[in-house]
């Protein structure tokens, strides 16, 4: 069974302790309460996946999924709105995932988690299949995932708050 390392970047202690109230052993989760702590931490630790909220204290939230983005790190946003244009900002910028405060549980956290880490791996094996061919025609990038250089041909989209990908 492989455990995960989950880092979520949250200043509220009270949402800290019930995101680890949450999750069950097959994750690991680290908290840190800024963007500072985060970029020392990742130095330092391989992380699986992060869960952020659009509330860092010492960065702007688009700022920071653009890095993680960077990083090829998967990232699960989590917000106190409800604001539907928050969620698409956020997808669009990079999470592969988006939940209110209010709608997590066991269940739908744990689900999240492994759906956007198994993802994950799946876009890095088939990016690294596709780049192996050298195909030209397949160098191109999703822009609707606006991922750079996935190397597949599919078509993304979010159905329910889930992302749907359609092979082509």
């Amino acid at each position: 069974m492989t455990i995960h390392k989950i880092l979520a970047i949250e200043p509220d202690g009270l949402f800290q302790n019930f995101l680890r109230e949450l999750l069950t052993d097959n994750f690991e989760l680290d908290c840190v309460e800024n963007w500072h702590d985060a970029q020392s931490y990742m130095k330092e630790a391989p992380t699986s996946c992060v869960i952020l909220t659009e509330q860092v204290p010492d960065a702007e939230y688009p700022e920071v999924l653009s890095t993680f983005k960077k990083m090829d790190i998967p990232v699960i946003m989590v917000s106190g709105s409800s604001d539907e244009s928050l969620a698409l900002e956020a997808t669009k910028l990079g999470a592969l995932d988006y939940h209110t405060k209010e709608s997590l549980s066991p269940r739908t956290l744990q689900s999240s988690l492994n759906h956007v880490i198994d993802l994950h791996l799946a876009l890095q094996r088939e990016s690294q299949r596709q780049a192996a061919m050298a195909s030209p025609a397949l160098s191109s990038s999703c822009s609707f995932l606006n991922w750079p250089a996935l190397h597949f041909p599919a078509l993304a989209s979010f159905c329910n708050g889930q992302l749907c990908i359609f092979q082509l």
